[in-house]
Protein backbone atom coordinates (compact mmCIF):
# COMPACT_ATOMS: atom_id res chain seq x y z
CA UNK A 1 0.00 0.00 0.00
CA UNK A 2 1.37 3.62 -0.91
CA UNK A 3 0.76 6.31 1.33
CA UNK A 4 1.38 9.81 -0.63
CA UNK A 5 0.96 13.17 1.37
CA UNK A 6 0.55 16.68 -0.42
CA UNK A 7 1.62 18.90 3.00
CA UNK A 8 -0.57 21.84 3.09
CA UNK A 9 -1.19 22.03 6.54
CA UNK A 10 -4.00 21.44 9.07
CA UNK A 11 -7.62 19.64 8.61
CA UNK A 12 -7.38 16.58 6.36
CA UNK A 13 -9.22 14.39 3.78
CA UNK A 14 -8.33 10.66 3.08
CA UNK A 15 -9.47 8.44 0.58
CA UNK A 16 -9.39 4.58 -0.06
CA UNK A 17 -9.90 3.51 -3.64
CA UNK A 18 -11.30 0.43 -4.61
CA UNK A 19 -10.11 1.15 -8.63
CA UNK A 20 -7.04 3.10 -10.52
CA UNK A 21 -7.74 6.79 -10.61
CA UNK A 22 -5.92 9.67 -11.06
CA UNK A 23 -6.11 12.38 -8.78
CA UNK A 24 -5.18 16.30 -9.81
CA UNK A 25 -4.41 18.48 -6.33
CA UNK A 26 -4.96 22.28 -6.59
CA UNK A 27 -3.56 24.31 -3.84
CA UNK A 28 -5.62 27.59 -2.58
CA UNK A 29 -3.41 29.89 -4.33
CA UNK A 30 -4.56 28.01 -7.81
CA UNK A 31 -1.37 26.00 -8.23
CA UNK A 32 -2.04 22.63 -9.75
CA UNK A 33 0.21 19.77 -8.24
CA UNK A 34 1.34 16.94 -10.28
CA UNK A 35 -1.61 14.36 -11.10
CA UNK A 36 -1.40 10.99 -8.80
CA UNK A 37 -2.31 7.79 -9.72
CA UNK A 38 -3.36 5.63 -7.19
CA UNK A 39 -4.28 1.97 -7.71
CA UNK A 40 -7.16 -0.16 -5.77
CA UNK A 41 -6.61 -0.45 -2.25
CA UNK A 42 -4.16 2.82 -2.36
CA UNK A 43 -4.47 5.49 -0.26
CA UNK A 44 -4.13 9.23 0.16
CA UNK A 45 -4.27 11.87 2.75
CA UNK A 46 -4.49 15.45 1.65
CA UNK A 47 -4.42 18.38 4.31
CA UNK A 48 -5.61 21.68 3.64
CA UNK A 49 -4.54 25.15 5.36
CA UNK A 50 -7.31 27.57 6.58
CA UNK A 51 -10.06 25.99 4.57
CA UNK A 52 -11.84 22.76 3.35
CA UNK A 53 -11.30 20.42 0.72
CA UNK A 54 -13.67 20.38 -2.24
CA UNK A 55 -14.09 17.35 -4.35
CA UNK A 56 -14.86 17.37 -8.16
CA UNK A 57 -15.45 14.16 -10.19
CA UNK A 58 -15.14 14.18 -13.93
CA UNK A 59 -14.17 11.21 -16.41
CA UNK A 60 -10.66 12.14 -16.03
CA UNK A 61 -10.53 11.61 -12.51
CA UNK A 62 -10.91 13.26 -9.18
CA UNK A 63 -9.60 16.97 -8.69
CA UNK A 64 -9.51 17.62 -4.97
CA UNK A 65 -9.05 21.50 -4.04
CA UNK A 66 -7.83 22.92 -0.76
CA UNK A 67 -10.46 26.04 -0.64
CA UNK A 68 -9.08 29.46 1.21
CA UNK A 69 -11.47 30.55 3.65
CA UNK A 70 -11.81 34.49 3.05
CA UNK A 71 -10.20 36.80 5.64
CA UNK A 72 -11.40 39.61 7.36
CA UNK A 73 -8.39 42.29 7.53
CA UNK A 74 -10.51 44.98 9.89
CA UNK A 75 -12.69 47.86 10.43
CA UNK A 76 -12.88 51.46 8.86
CA UNK A 77 -15.27 53.97 10.75
CA UNK A 78 -14.75 52.33 14.06
CA UNK A 79 -12.25 50.55 16.76
CA UNK A 80 -12.59 48.31 19.35
CA UNK A 81 -14.42 49.69 22.34
CA UNK A 82 -14.93 53.13 20.43
CA UNK A 83 -17.83 55.62 21.55
CA UNK A 84 -20.13 56.47 18.69
CA UNK A 85 -22.34 59.46 17.76
CA UNK A 86 -24.31 60.61 15.07
CA UNK A 87 -24.38 59.23 11.75
CA UNK A 88 -21.29 57.31 11.20
CA UNK A 89 -19.51 54.64 8.29
CA UNK A 90 -18.46 51.55 8.99
CA UNK A 91 -16.36 49.37 6.65
CA UNK A 92 -14.84 45.58 6.79
CA UNK A 93 -12.17 45.10 4.94
CA UNK A 94 -11.93 41.77 3.03
CA UNK A 95 -9.52 39.44 1.42
CA UNK A 96 -11.07 36.77 -0.93
CA UNK A 97 -9.60 33.62 0.00
CA UNK A 98 -9.41 31.10 -3.12
CA UNK A 99 -12.93 31.95 -4.63
CA UNK A 100 -14.67 35.23 -4.85
CA UNK A 101 -16.39 37.18 -2.14
CA UNK A 102 -20.03 36.28 -2.73
CA UNK A 103 -22.05 38.03 0.20
CA UNK A 104 -20.68 39.71 3.73
CA UNK A 105 -23.15 39.62 6.51
CA UNK A 106 -23.84 42.74 9.32
CA UNK A 107 -25.40 41.87 12.62
CA UNK A 108 -25.98 43.99 15.00
CA UNK A 109 -26.28 43.06 18.91
CA UNK A 110 -27.12 44.18 22.20
CA UNK A 111 -25.51 41.94 24.40
CA UNK A 112 -26.88 38.07 22.46
CA UNK A 113 -29.93 40.02 20.91
CA UNK A 114 -29.52 40.83 17.25
CA UNK A 115 -30.90 43.81 16.14
CA UNK A 116 -30.37 44.15 13.19
CA UNK A 117 -29.27 42.25 9.61
CA UNK A 118 -27.95 43.50 6.58
CA UNK A 119 -26.53 42.24 3.37
CA UNK A 120 -24.20 43.39 1.06
CA UNK A 121 -22.47 41.88 -2.07
CA UNK A 122 -20.22 44.07 -3.57
CA UNK A 123 -17.61 46.19 -2.61
CA UNK A 124 -17.23 48.75 -0.54
CA UNK A 125 -18.64 46.79 2.13
CA UNK A 126 -20.56 49.34 4.33
CA UNK A 127 -22.78 48.82 7.09
CA UNK A 128 -25.96 50.20 5.51
CA UNK A 129 -24.50 50.16 2.19
CA UNK A 130 -22.65 52.29 -0.46
CA UNK A 131 -24.29 54.30 -3.28
CA UNK A 132 -21.56 54.87 -6.22
CA UNK A 133 -18.87 54.00 -3.65
CA UNK A 134 -20.39 56.62 -1.12
CA UNK A 135 -21.30 55.11 1.93
CA UNK A 136 -25.54 55.66 2.78
CA UNK A 137 -24.24 56.29 6.40
CA UNK A 138 -25.78 54.61 9.63
CA UNK A 139 -27.71 57.10 11.93
CA UNK A 140 -27.09 55.69 15.84
CA UNK A 141 -29.54 58.24 17.17
CA UNK A 142 -32.13 55.47 16.73
CA UNK A 143 -30.81 53.13 18.72
CA UNK A 144 -30.57 54.20 22.68
CA UNK A 145 -27.06 54.57 24.12
CA UNK A 146 -25.60 51.05 25.49
CA UNK A 147 -22.99 48.75 24.78
CA UNK A 148 -23.37 47.22 20.96
CA UNK A 149 -20.89 44.80 18.46
CA UNK A 150 -20.95 43.85 15.31
CA UNK A 151 -20.28 40.34 13.64
CA UNK A 152 -19.21 40.86 10.40
CA UNK A 153 -19.44 37.27 7.93
CA UNK A 154 -17.76 37.15 4.70
CA UNK A 155 -18.82 34.08 2.45
CA UNK A 156 -17.31 32.92 -0.15
CA UNK A 157 -18.33 31.58 -4.04
CA UNK A 158 -17.66 28.14 -2.57
CA UNK A 159 -19.22 27.87 0.51
CA UNK A 160 -16.19 29.17 2.88
CA UNK A 161 -16.74 32.06 5.35
CA UNK A 162 -15.11 34.12 8.09
CA UNK A 163 -16.53 36.02 10.73
CA UNK A 164 -15.02 38.82 12.91
CA UNK A 165 -16.67 41.01 16.13
CA UNK A 166 -16.07 44.59 17.41
CA UNK A 167 -17.48 46.13 20.16
CA UNK A 168 -18.46 49.99 20.68
CA UNK A 169 -20.89 52.06 22.43
CA UNK A 170 -23.48 54.33 21.28
CA UNK A 171 -23.05 57.93 23.36
CA UNK A 172 -25.62 60.02 21.81
CA UNK A 173 -26.51 61.71 24.53
CA UNK A 174 -23.08 63.68 24.26
CA UNK A 175 -24.87 65.29 20.90
CA UNK A 176 -26.04 69.06 20.92
CA UNK A 177 -29.47 69.88 21.06
CA UNK A 178 -30.89 70.20 17.49
CA UNK A 179 -30.08 73.88 18.13
CA UNK A 180 -27.06 74.39 18.81
CA UNK A 181 -23.79 74.33 17.01
CA UNK A 182 -23.57 70.68 15.16
CA UNK A 183 -21.32 67.86 15.97
CA UNK A 184 -18.31 68.00 13.45
CA UNK A 185 -19.40 66.05 9.91
CA UNK A 186 -17.17 64.97 7.33
CA UNK A 187 -19.85 66.77 4.88
CA UNK A 188 -19.97 70.48 5.13
CA UNK A 189 -21.07 73.16 2.57
CA UNK A 190 -19.68 76.13 1.05
CA UNK A 191 -19.71 77.90 4.05
CA UNK A 192 -18.29 75.08 6.41
CA UNK A 193 -22.17 74.17 7.29
CA UNK A 194 -23.04 70.51 8.28
CA UNK A 195 -25.15 68.94 5.41
CA UNK A 196 -26.89 66.72 7.76
CA UNK A 197 -28.15 69.59 10.09
CA UNK A 198 -30.42 72.36 10.08
CA UNK A 199 -29.27 75.77 9.21
CA UNK A 200 -29.89 79.47 7.92
CA UNK A 201 -29.66 80.45 4.49
CA UNK A 202 -26.32 83.23 6.06
CA UNK A 203 -24.31 81.72 8.47
CA UNK A 204 -20.65 82.35 9.86
CA UNK A 205 -17.88 81.18 7.42
CA UNK A 206 -14.85 79.98 8.38
CA UNK A 207 -12.99 83.30 8.47
CA UNK A 208 -15.61 84.81 10.91
CA UNK A 209 -17.88 86.08 8.04
CA UNK A 210 -21.68 86.31 7.35
CA UNK A 211 -21.42 83.65 4.10
CA UNK A 212 -24.30 82.47 1.84
CA UNK A 213 -24.42 78.82 1.97
CA UNK A 214 -26.47 79.12 -1.55
CA UNK A 215 -29.87 77.46 -0.36
CA UNK A 216 -32.22 77.12 2.83
CA UNK A 217 -33.71 74.66 5.13
CA UNK A 218 -37.38 76.33 5.89
CA UNK A 219 -38.03 77.03 9.83
CA UNK A 220 -35.63 75.84 12.01
CA UNK A 221 -36.78 72.81 14.48
CA UNK A 222 -38.62 73.99 17.39
CA UNK A 223 -37.29 73.15 20.90
CA UNK A 224 -39.88 71.23 21.80
CA UNK A 225 -38.48 68.73 19.77
CA UNK A 226 -35.03 68.50 21.16
CA UNK A 227 -36.11 68.81 24.66
CA UNK A 228 -38.44 65.27 23.69
CA UNK A 229 -35.23 63.59 23.14
CA UNK A 230 -35.06 64.37 19.03
CA UNK A 231 -32.62 65.67 16.64
CA UNK A 232 -33.88 66.71 13.98
CA UNK A 233 -31.12 65.28 11.01
CA UNK A 234 -31.63 66.14 6.94
CA UNK A 235 -29.90 62.90 6.24
CA UNK A 236 -29.81 59.61 7.60
CA UNK A 237 -31.33 56.56 8.01
CA UNK A 238 -34.66 57.64 6.77
CA UNK A 239 -33.02 59.08 3.22
CA UNK A 240 -34.36 57.80 -0.18
CA UNK A 241 -30.83 58.23 -1.38
CA UNK A 242 -27.35 59.47 -0.27
CA UNK A 243 -28.44 62.57 -2.78
CA UNK A 244 -29.91 63.66 -0.23
CA UNK A 245 -27.21 64.32 1.76
CA UNK A 246 -25.56 65.99 -1.57
CA UNK A 247 -27.46 66.91 -5.12
CA UNK A 248 -30.73 66.97 -3.05
CA UNK A 249 -29.77 68.26 -0.30
CA UNK A 250 -31.12 71.78 -0.79
CA UNK A 251 -34.48 70.30 -1.31
CA UNK A 252 -34.65 69.41 2.18
CA UNK A 253 -37.60 71.78 3.99
CA UNK A 254 -38.54 72.65 7.62
CA UNK A 255 -41.73 74.08 8.12
CA UNK A 256 -43.18 74.26 11.68
CA UNK A 257 -46.30 75.95 12.91
CA UNK A 258 -49.80 75.30 15.18
CA UNK A 259 -53.21 73.27 13.87
CA UNK A 260 -55.65 73.46 16.42
CA UNK A 261 -54.07 72.71 19.65
CA UNK A 262 -51.59 70.38 18.19
CA UNK A 263 -47.93 71.68 17.38
CA UNK A 264 -46.37 70.24 14.22
CA UNK A 265 -42.82 69.94 12.79
CA UNK A 266 -42.28 68.71 9.22
CA UNK A 267 -39.38 67.75 7.71
CA UNK A 268 -39.66 67.43 3.95
CA UNK A 269 -38.14 66.54 1.11
CA UNK A 270 -39.37 68.69 -1.72
CA UNK A 271 -38.61 71.53 -4.11
CA UNK A 272 -39.35 72.28 -7.67
CA UNK A 273 -36.77 71.08 -10.20
CA UNK A 274 -36.48 68.39 -12.37
CA UNK A 275 -34.00 66.68 -9.53
CA UNK A 276 -36.75 66.25 -7.77
CA UNK A 277 -39.64 65.96 -10.46
CA UNK A 278 -37.53 63.02 -11.73
CA UNK A 279 -38.49 60.78 -8.53
CA UNK A 280 -41.49 58.50 -6.79
CA UNK A 281 -40.43 58.43 -3.57
CA UNK A 282 -39.34 61.35 -1.61
CA UNK A 283 -38.28 61.10 2.63
CA UNK A 284 -40.37 62.76 5.28
CA UNK A 285 -40.54 63.18 9.01
CA UNK A 286 -43.43 64.85 11.69
CA UNK A 287 -43.04 65.58 14.84
CA UNK A 288 -46.44 66.64 16.56
CA UNK A 289 -46.84 67.93 20.37
CA UNK A 290 -50.68 67.35 21.43
CA UNK A 291 -52.45 68.80 23.74
CA UNK A 292 -51.13 66.77 26.60
CA UNK A 293 -47.37 68.13 25.92
CA UNK A 294 -46.73 64.36 24.54
CA UNK A 295 -44.34 64.39 21.34
CA UNK A 296 -45.14 61.94 18.58
CA UNK A 297 -42.85 61.37 15.90
CA UNK A 298 -43.78 59.58 11.71
CA UNK A 299 -40.48 58.86 9.20
CA UNK A 300 -40.62 57.32 5.95
CA UNK A 301 -41.30 57.93 2.50
CA UNK A 302 -44.16 59.81 0.70
CA UNK A 303 -44.97 58.88 -2.80
CA UNK A 304 -45.96 61.64 -5.05
CA UNK A 305 -46.57 59.42 -8.23
CA UNK A 306 -44.70 58.58 -11.80
CA UNK A 307 -42.13 60.65 -12.67
CA UNK A 308 -43.75 60.62 -16.18
CA UNK A 309 -47.16 60.25 -16.13
CA UNK A 310 -48.13 61.72 -13.14
CA UNK A 311 -46.55 64.59 -13.69
CA UNK A 312 -49.58 67.19 -14.77
CA UNK A 313 -49.22 70.83 -15.71
CA UNK A 314 -51.09 72.84 -14.16
CA UNK A 315 -53.63 75.25 -16.37
CA UNK A 316 -55.95 77.93 -15.60
CA UNK A 317 -59.42 76.63 -14.87
CA UNK A 318 -58.90 72.46 -14.47
CA UNK A 319 -58.05 70.64 -11.86
CA UNK A 320 -57.24 67.14 -11.84
CA UNK A 321 -58.61 64.26 -9.70
CA UNK A 322 -55.83 62.26 -9.22
CA UNK A 323 -53.52 61.27 -6.14
CA UNK A 324 -50.49 61.27 -5.74
CA UNK A 325 -50.00 63.54 -8.34
CA UNK A 326 -47.35 66.41 -8.73
CA UNK A 327 -49.16 69.56 -10.72
CA UNK A 328 -46.29 71.42 -12.41
CA UNK A 329 -45.86 75.10 -13.81
CA UNK A 330 -44.39 75.69 -17.51
CA UNK A 331 -44.32 78.90 -19.26
CA UNK A 332 -47.98 78.71 -20.60
CA UNK A 333 -48.76 78.10 -16.70
CA UNK A 334 -46.86 81.32 -15.90
CA UNK A 335 -48.46 83.11 -18.88
CA UNK A 336 -51.57 82.50 -17.48
CA UNK A 337 -51.12 83.64 -13.66
CA UNK A 338 -50.12 80.13 -12.34
CA UNK A 339 -46.13 80.02 -10.79
CA UNK A 340 -47.58 77.52 -7.77
CA UNK A 341 -46.36 74.25 -7.85
CA UNK A 342 -48.39 71.66 -6.25
CA UNK A 343 -47.15 68.45 -4.69
CA UNK A 344 -49.47 65.51 -3.10
CA UNK A 345 -48.65 62.61 -1.34
CA UNK A 346 -49.58 59.52 -0.21
CA UNK A 347 -48.11 57.75 3.04
CA UNK A 348 -49.06 54.98 5.31
CA UNK A 349 -52.95 54.69 6.70
CA UNK A 350 -51.50 55.20 10.04
CA UNK A 351 -49.50 58.32 9.15
CA UNK A 352 -50.06 61.81 7.44
CA UNK A 353 -51.82 62.84 4.33
CA UNK A 354 -50.01 66.11 3.17
CA UNK A 355 -49.75 68.28 0.19
CA UNK A 356 -47.17 70.80 -0.39
CA UNK A 357 -47.16 74.06 -2.56
CA UNK A 358 -43.84 75.94 -3.80
CA UNK A 359 -44.85 79.29 -4.97
CA UNK A 360 -43.10 80.18 -7.43
CA UNK A 361 -41.65 77.45 -8.48
CA UNK A 362 -37.91 77.56 -10.02
CA UNK A 363 -37.60 75.88 -13.10
CA UNK A 364 -40.16 75.69 -16.16
CA UNK A 365 -41.46 72.28 -15.84
CA UNK A 366 -40.50 70.24 -19.73
CA UNK A 367 -41.21 66.80 -21.09
CA UNK A 368 -38.61 64.33 -20.74
CA UNK A 369 -36.81 66.01 -18.23
CA UNK A 370 -36.15 63.29 -16.25
CA UNK A 371 -33.52 62.08 -19.10
CA UNK A 372 -30.96 64.63 -18.13
CA UNK A 373 -32.20 65.64 -14.65
CA UNK A 374 -29.24 65.38 -13.07
CA UNK A 375 -27.36 68.35 -16.09
CA UNK A 376 -28.78 71.95 -14.00
CA UNK A 377 -27.04 73.22 -17.39
CA UNK A 378 -30.40 71.81 -19.15
CA UNK A 379 -32.92 73.36 -16.54
CA UNK A 380 -34.95 76.03 -17.43
CA UNK A 381 -35.73 78.63 -14.66
CA UNK A 382 -38.09 80.91 -13.96
CA UNK A 383 -35.85 83.36 -11.84
CA UNK A 384 -37.75 82.75 -8.60
CA UNK A 385 -36.69 81.08 -5.63
CA UNK A 386 -39.40 79.36 -3.99
CA UNK A 387 -39.50 81.35 -0.91
CA UNK A 388 -43.08 81.03 -0.47
CA UNK A 389 -44.57 77.58 0.58
CA UNK A 390 -48.39 75.76 2.03
CA UNK A 391 -48.46 73.27 3.91
CA UNK A 392 -51.97 71.12 3.88
CA UNK A 393 -51.66 68.26 6.49
CA UNK A 394 -54.10 65.73 8.19
CA UNK A 395 -53.90 62.96 10.44
CA UNK A 396 -57.04 60.91 11.30
CA UNK A 397 -57.99 59.39 14.90
CA UNK A 398 -60.20 56.96 13.31
CA UNK A 399 -57.72 55.11 10.71
CA UNK A 400 -56.03 51.98 12.71
CA UNK A 401 -53.31 52.68 14.07
CA UNK A 402 -50.76 51.29 16.83
CA UNK A 403 -49.34 53.63 19.49
CA UNK A 404 -46.28 54.02 21.50
CA UNK A 405 -43.43 53.05 20.10
CA UNK A 406 -43.18 50.35 16.74
CA UNK A 407 -41.21 50.26 14.28
CA UNK A 408 -42.43 50.16 10.39
CA UNK A 409 -40.40 49.75 6.66
CA UNK A 410 -40.32 53.06 4.63
CA UNK A 411 -43.46 52.28 2.72
CA UNK A 412 -45.22 51.99 6.20
CA UNK A 413 -45.73 48.36 5.97
CA UNK A 414 -45.40 47.56 10.12
CA UNK A 415 -42.94 45.04 11.65
CA UNK A 416 -42.06 43.35 15.34
CA UNK A 417 -38.93 44.56 15.18
CA UNK A 418 -35.33 45.50 13.80
CA UNK A 419 -34.73 41.81 13.86
CA UNK A 420 -37.63 41.08 11.89
CA UNK A 421 -37.11 39.44 8.64
CA UNK A 422 -38.61 41.82 6.19
CA UNK A 423 -35.82 44.72 7.46
CA UNK A 424 -33.12 43.11 5.33
CA UNK A 425 -35.49 42.07 2.94
CA UNK A 426 -36.69 44.01 -0.30
CA UNK A 427 -39.62 45.54 -1.60
CA UNK A 428 -41.10 45.84 -4.94
CA UNK A 429 -42.79 48.86 -5.88
CA UNK A 430 -44.44 49.78 -9.26
CA UNK A 431 -41.88 47.50 -10.80
CA UNK A 432 -38.49 48.91 -8.76
CA UNK A 433 -36.87 46.74 -6.45
CA UNK A 434 -35.96 48.73 -2.89
CA UNK A 435 -33.85 47.74 0.05
CA UNK A 436 -36.29 47.56 2.91
CA UNK A 437 -35.28 50.50 5.62
CA UNK A 438 -36.89 50.01 8.69
CA UNK A 439 -37.72 52.92 10.81
CA UNK A 440 -38.77 54.13 14.95
CA UNK A 441 -42.30 55.47 14.89
CA UNK A 442 -43.94 56.83 18.05
CA UNK A 443 -47.77 57.86 18.18
CA UNK A 444 -48.81 59.08 21.60
CA UNK A 445 -52.05 57.59 22.96
CA UNK A 446 -53.09 61.56 23.36
CA UNK A 447 -52.60 62.34 20.14
CA UNK A 448 -55.37 63.81 18.74
CA UNK A 449 -56.84 64.35 14.94
CA UNK A 450 -55.74 67.00 12.81
CA UNK A 451 -57.87 67.48 9.53
CA UNK A 452 -59.99 70.56 7.58
CA UNK A 453 -60.63 73.45 8.26
CA UNK A 454 -57.51 74.01 10.69
CA UNK A 455 -55.21 72.05 8.71
CA UNK A 456 -53.65 74.50 6.33
CA UNK A 457 -51.21 77.53 6.42
CA UNK A 458 -48.93 79.71 3.95
CA UNK A 459 -45.90 80.98 4.64
CA UNK A 460 -42.68 83.13 3.22
CA UNK A 461 -39.41 82.10 3.92
CA UNK A 462 -35.74 83.93 4.41
CA UNK A 463 -34.07 83.32 0.88
CA UNK A 464 -30.77 85.92 1.15
CA UNK A 465 -28.24 84.39 -1.02
CA UNK A 466 -30.39 81.44 -2.24
CA UNK A 467 -29.55 80.35 -5.61
CA UNK A 468 -30.95 76.99 -7.88
CA UNK A 469 -31.08 74.57 -6.77
CA UNK A 470 -33.07 75.16 -3.42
Amino acid sequence: MKNIKRLLLVGSLALTLMAAIAITIVTATGQTLKPVTLNAGDNITVNCNNGKILVTNSNEGVTLKCAGAPVIEGFVGVSEGASLLGTVNIEVKVQSGSSPISLVIFDLFQGTKRLDSRNEASPPYFYYGANQGKPNGWDTTKLPDGDYSLLVTANSTDGQSSNARINFIIKNAALPPATTTPPATTDKGVCGESSEMWHPPVVTGTDGKPCNTGHEHGDEPPKWISDAGYMVMFHGHFSTSPLENTAKHAAMKGFSTRFGDTDVYFRIHAASNPLDHSARYHSYEVWARDSSGAVSHWQGWNNTGDPITDRIVRRQGVESSVRPIMLVVDQTSLAQGIGCEQWYSTTARWSWDFGWTICGATTFYTPGENTTASDQSTWKLTGSLGGTRRLEAAWYIFRAHPTGKFYATQFGDIVSGLNDAKCSATSVKYGVTYQNVCLEQYIAPTMKQVSFPNNAIQKDFDVTGVKIPN
